[in-house]
């Protein structure tokens, strides 16, 4: 059975950690990490529109380069299925995989 836990870090990045096994010789873990770069992000709400969970939102605060971006407003919500990735045409919202092997202290 797979285990979850939530590291939330500033800076618009979710993260999610998934134990996918463990026996003698470790565990292994399965994070995917969620960002949005404010840099790109030009506010245009494609992401927002196609999000099935209703994740996302566009921000009140202006970035530096005078947009309003968006941002994960429920977080917890995300399913990591990447359909904002895909419609983003800035290419501003970041999923990734990272698949961790860590050894067991005897």
């Amino acid at each position: 059975m797979a285990k979850f836990q939530e590291n939330k870090e500033p800076g618009q990045e979710f993260r999610l950690h998934a134990t996918i096994g463990n026996d003698e010789r470790g565990v292994d873990e399965m994070t995917y990490k969620y960002s949005i770069n404010i840099e790109y992000c030009k506010g245009c709400g494609l992401c927002v529109t196609v999000c099935p969970k209703k994740v996302l939102e566009i921000t009140n605060q202006v970035s530096p380069k005078g947009y309003f971006p968006a941002y994960q407003a429920h977080p917890d919500d995300c399913i990591f299925c990447a359909t904002c990735c895909r419609i983003c045409p800035d290419v501003a919202i970041i999923i990734s995989e990272t698949v961790e092997e860590k050894t067991s202290s005897r």
